[in-house]
């Protein structure tokens, strides 16, 4: 249990570390990830000893575990890890201890599909990037891009058996395929499985 938590507090201060000195690598780490919690049988001295004739160097353990290291609330295991680390340390092979996520659900712990939206949406305002086309949902999928002459070119694809309306919310241009008008605001259909393509008429 103390290697654990020793190794939970060395990669929480790691940042600071690495602010003060570089690391310096002998030679390049070869190695894979191993979940040993999710085998049907006992077998960490053969997959020890297998790793180790295939020269296997390094191992990362541990990710998504948190529901073993604390399987009811409060209540904390650590030894069936130090046993792991161990027989990795004994054989010569350097461990990687990643992050413990995937915790047990509790009541409440989930968000609706209306608050993960609404976060969703959020984040994209800050960071600056909104698109009136991230209204649409699936299965309408939306693209954007820039042509060779700098116009705007918006892909709208119906990804279903049925047709899809939606108000187009771009400035004005042509349908590429059809060579029709489209205005901002106007109700446009696309048929299943079929895409419309929209270059605006502005350059940009």
């Amino acid at each position: 249990m103390k290697k654990i938590r020793n190794a939970f507090l060395f990669f929480a201060a790691l940042p600071f570390f690495l602010n003060a000195q570089s690391i310096h690598q002998e030679n390049i780490l070869y190695g894979a990830a191993y979940y040993h919690e999710y085998m049907p049988y006992e077998r960490l001295d053969e997959d020890v000893r297998m790793m180790k004739e295939a020269g296997i160097s390094v191992v990362r353990v541990g990710e998504s575990s948190w529901s073993l290291f604390e399987p009811r609330e409060g209540e904390f295991e650590f030894a069936w890890m130090d046993r792991i680390i161990d027989k990795f340390h004994e054989a010569g092979i350097q461990v990687i201890l990643g992050t413990p996520t995937y915790s047990i659900l509790y009541e409440g712990s989930i968000f609706s599909d209306q608050i993960q939206t609404k976060i969703i949406q959020e984040a994209i305002i800050r960071a600056g990037i909104e698109n009136p086309d991230h209204q649409f949902a699936w299965p309408l999928i939306a693209k954007s891009g820039i042509n060779e002459e700098n116009n705007a070119v918006h892909f709208y694809y119906n990804y279903s058996s049925a047709p899809i309306e939606f108000v187009y919310p771009h400035s004005a241009g042509e349908e590429l395929v059809t060579e029709d008008s489209i205005e901002k605001g106007a109700l446009l259909s696309v048929a299943p499985w079929d895409v419309l393509i929209v270059e605006e008429n502005e350059t940009r």
